[in-house]
């Protein structure tokens, strides 16, 4: 599967699978604006960093979130 692509301004939350690896169930944020997207093709790592709705900034893999108005299958 090829690595999703993100810009500076989209709009992410985090991906339903992503969530239950983890066990995250209660107060994950809804959404968040992508901050900062490194190109992994220059040497960088390839996170993401978002700006959460819950005020918190994280760095995040473009693996585990997904555009906030998408469809996610089961």
């Amino acid at each position: 599967m090829a690595e999703p692509r993100f810009s500076v301004g989209d709009r992410v939350r985090y991906r339903r699978t992503f969530l239950q690896s983890i066990g995250w169930l209660l107060d994950v944020p809804k959404d968040g604006i992508v901050r900062e997207a490194a190109d992994p093709k220059h040497g960088c790592s390839g996170f993401l960093t978002v700006e959460w709705c819950s005020g918190h900034t994280t760095k995040i893999l473009p693996a585990n979130v997904i555009l906030a108005g998408a469809w996610e299958p089961n």
